[in-house]
């Protein structure tokens, strides 16, 4: 019974975080990363600041939750592609490249904090940052299998 009852309270907590990291991706959708408050968030989910610092300890940690989501994201879609991938390395290679673009102009707010620092004070941590190094180390195997073999080939592309 203890067991159950802790599983239900485990996944409000986590329901609850998701509506926090929902409410921020509005937020920021809306008025852009300058706008994204603790206040706005909270407004949003139906909750008072203050009461926000119950799943995140700063607004930072809330950034740092969403850029690991972010990338977590898109390491799936990665994963998925790498499937379908031709053996033609050109072909490979704009598969890759288009699904990348489509990504990011689908969602500018989401490309900016993946790929630029929309929010001064902001470093991921290394938990959220590891998404990316999954993401980055399969787009090394996809260029490698593409004959592209420098270690800063990545970069370029």
């Amino acid at each position: 019974m203890l067991g159950e009852a802790n599983a239900v309270w485990t996944r409000r907590r986590q329901d609850t975080r998701d509506e926090i990291l929902a409410a921020a991706w509005a937020v920021v959708g809306e008025s852009g990363w300058t706008g994204l408050t603790l206040r706005a968030v909270a407004d949003r989910v139906g909750m008072r600041a203050p009461s926000l610092y119950g799943h995140f300890d700063s607004k930072l940690a809330i950034v740092d939750a969403m850029y690991g989501q972010a990338w977590a994201d898109f390491a799936e879609t990665s994963a998925a592609l790498e499937e379908d991938l031709s053996p033609e390395p050109r072909e490979a290679l704009l598969l890759v490249a288009t699904s990348w673009l489509d990504a990011m102009a689908a969602a500018p707010e989401r490309h900016a904090l993946m790929n630029q620092r929309p929010v001064p004070g902001f470093t991921p941590s290394a938990e959220s940052y590891e998404h990316a190094v999954r993401v980055l180390d399969r787009l090394h195997r996809t260029l490698a299998r593409c004959g592209i073999t420098d270690p800063d080939a990545a970069d370029l592309w």
